[in-house]
């Protein structure tokens, strides 16, 4: 017998090794058998179809867009009036507006530690669910006026950049 020796992917023996159990096999013995049977052209192999990937939505949130909280790639993330508004209603005893200029000054403090593109969400509702546990910082005020002190920053923030360029 004509000893051979064959290299196979992570992949392929991930799979030889999936087969093998199922069968109650060591998995050389399956390797060996359905080498034999390639061998023999009993067997073909070929590429497993790749399953089609659901196609994703795209979801546009056209409503007003009251700040920006800087993402880690120099982008930044659009905090627009009806996530703000969801996260009003998420938690109620905070004030949301005041808790996103919180992020903001952290995010600037700390530009090391800026959130991706992916992670900016769940870095936000983890801090605000961290201050609704911590039983919130204004248990009963209007989304209105939430709304407004972040765009009131916001605001400024963008005046202070349009008088530096005018500046230069």
């Amino acid at each position: 017998m004509i000893k051979r020796s064959y290299e196979i992917s992570d992949d392929a023996y991930s799979y030889f090794s999936k087969k093998a159990a199922e069968e109650d096999r060591p998995i050389i013995k399956y390797i060996s058998r359905m080498l034999e049977q390639i061998a023999k052209g009993d067997l073909i192999l070929s590429k497993p179809k790749a399953k089609p990937k659901p196609k994703k939505e795209l979801v546009v949130d056209d409503s007003e867009i009251l700040g920006l909280l800087p993402l880690n790639n120099g982008d930044s993330f659009d905090v627009t009036e009806n996530y703000f508004n969801s996260l009003a209603e998420l938690y109620p005893a905070v004030d949301v507006g005041q808790e996103l200029n919180n992020m903001l000054g952290w995010l600037d403090s700390n530009p090391t530690k800026r959130k991706t593109k992916t992670g900016i969400k769940k870095f936000i509702t983890s801090w605000l669910s961290r201050k609704q546990d911590k039983g919130g910082n204004n248990a009963i005020v209007q989304a209105n006026k939430r709304q407004d002190k972040f765009t009131a920053t916001q605001q400024a923030k963008s005046e202070l950049q349009q008088r530096s360029i005018e500046l230069e």
